[in-house]
C-alpha cells in the first residue's frame, strides 16, 4: 500500500526552519530604508566614477556640483551644460532621497583632463547608516 504526504516529522521540521529564516530575514525587511540609503551611495560613487571616466576620456573638465537636494555633473560651473546619462539619456544626475542628507553641500569640484579633483574631496552621506564616500586628491580614486 502506498501513502502519499509528509509525516509529521518532516512537517516539524519544515516548520523549524521556516521560523529560522523568518526570524532573520523580518529585522532586515523591517529597515528596509537603510537598503535604500545604501543604494544612494553606490549610485553617487557611481556618477563620481562615470563623471572621472568622462573627463579622462574626453580631455576636458567635468564638474560635480552638490546641493542638499541633488548631485549634477556638468562641462562648466554653472552647470549649462550636463554631462549625458549613459543609461537613462538625459542629465547625469541624482537626486538625494528623503531622510538623507548629505555634507558637506553646496560643493562644487572638477575632474581635469587626467581624472584628479580639484581637490581631495570627502562626502558624507547620513541617514539609516553613516558612510564616506572620499575621492583621493592625486588619483582621483572614489572608495567609501
Amino acid at each position: 500500500m502506498r501513502v502519499n504526504g509528509y509525516s509529521l516529522v518532516e512537517l516539524v521540521v519544515m516548520v523549524a526552519i521556516a521560523a529560522v529564516l523568518a526570524a532573520i530575514a523580518l529585522p532586515r525587511i523591517a529597515h528596509w530604508e537603510i537598503f535604500g540609503h545604501r543604494a544612494f551611495a553606490d549610485e553617487l560613487a557611481a556618477l563620481l566614477r562615470h563623471g572621472q571616466k568622462v573627463a579622462v576620456a574626453q580631455r576636458r573638465a567635468v564638474w560635480i556640483n552638490a546641493t542638499a537636494s541633488e548631485i549634477r555633473a556638468c562641462y562648466d560651473a554653472a552647470c549649462t551644460q550636463a554631462v549625458r546619462d549613459p543609461v537613462r539619456g538625459g542629465d547625469l544626475s541624482l537626486g538625494v532621497p528623503d531622510g538623507v542628507t548629505l555634507s558637506p553641500a553646496p560643493l562644487s569640484f572638477f575632474f581635469d583632463a587626467l581624472g584628479r579633483p580639484s581637490s581631495g574631496v570627502s562626502l558624507m552621506i547620513a541617514g539609516g547608516v553613516t558612510q564616506t564616500l572620499v575621492i583621493e586628491a592625486e588619483t582621483g580614486y572614489v572608495h567609501g
